[in-house]
C-alpha cells in the first residue's frame, strides 16, 4: 500500500458537491479558527444546560465526574445572508460548547 493511499469509502463529486444557497443560509470565510477544550467539573457545567439533556461525563483523575467544555474562537471574514449579498460583515465569533445526551 503506498503511503498516504485513502483505504475507506471513495470520494465521489457528489458527496464534495454543496447544495446552492438560499434565504437566510449563510456564507462566510472564517480565519483564526481554533478549538480550545478543558475537562470541568460537571457539577459546575450543570447549572447552565437545560434539565431535558444528561451531560456526557466522563472520570477525572480523582473520581471526579468532569465534563469536556470547547471554547471555538474564530474571524468571519465576509459573513453574509444568501438573500442580501451585497451586505458583508466581518467580525470575531467565540462559540462555547458542551457535550450532552438527549434523554
Amino acid at each position: 500500500m503506498e503511503v498516504g493511499a485513502f483505504t475507506g469509502a471513495a470520494f465521489t463529486d457528489d458527496l464534495l458537491t454543496r447544495p446552492p444557497v438560499s434565504g437566510w443560509d449563510v456564507v462566510a470565510n472564517l480565519e483564526h479558527f481554533a478549538i480550545v477544550s478543558y475537562a470541568v467539573p460537571a457539577v459546575r457545567v450543570r447549572p447552565h444546560v437545560h434539565p431535558a439533556f444528561d451531560l456526557d461525563c466522563f472520570t477525572g483523575p480523582s473520581d471526579e465526574p468532569l465534563v469536556w467544555v470547547s471554547m471555538v474562537p474564530f474571524e468571519d471574514q465576509d459573513f453574509q445572508f444568501a438573500m442580501f449579498p451585497w451586505l458583508q460583515f466581518q467580525f470575531g465569533q467565540t462559540n462555547y460548547r458542551t457535550y450532552v445526551v438527549d434523554r
